[in-house]
């Protein structure tokens, strides 16, 4: 079986470098680069090639692994699942994780409490679906 050499370029947007390479590995999928039972590089490896730490591709592969998406086999390596679940949610869900995350270090960096501009949004959105009659 070929190892998949999935192309990774990390960003310094403020988010989290596990959540850039989730990401970067589910849009592979989704786009066929990453076919389904393809073999992953290493953790150490793509930490090597990434120039990052073991631990930031183990978050991001036990990440992937968990959501289904990786199936991890001792003693062969980490393959894209056969049947991976749809990505489309997966991808949301880690455009989120990326956004919010960017909001917590502005947050952090300008002094404010993370919580307090959570609710914040909150509350602007419940009431931008008020006025529109609608549920963002």
């Amino acid at each position: 079986m070929i190892e998949a050499t999935p192309i990774i370029q990390i960003e310094s947007d403020g988010t989290p470098v596990y959540v850039q390479i989730q990401r970067q590995i589910l849009s592979a999928i989704g786009a066929g680069t990453l076919q389904p039972g393809a073999r992953m590089p290493t953790v150490r490896a793509l930490a090597v090639d990434l120039k990052t730490s073991v631990n930031t591709i183990r978050q991001a592969y036990d990440a992937l692994e968990r959501d289904g998406v990786l199936v991890a086999q001792q003693g062969r390596g980490t393959f894209v699942a056969e049947h991976p679940p749809d990505v489309v949610p997966a991808l949301l869900l880690a455009r989120i994780e990326a956004l919010a995350a960017r909001v917590v270090g502005i947050a952090r960096s300008e002094g404010i409490p993370p919580a307090d501009v959570g609710r914040r949004i909150v509350s602007i959105s419940e009431a931008e679906a008020s006025v529109e009659g609608t549920d963002r």
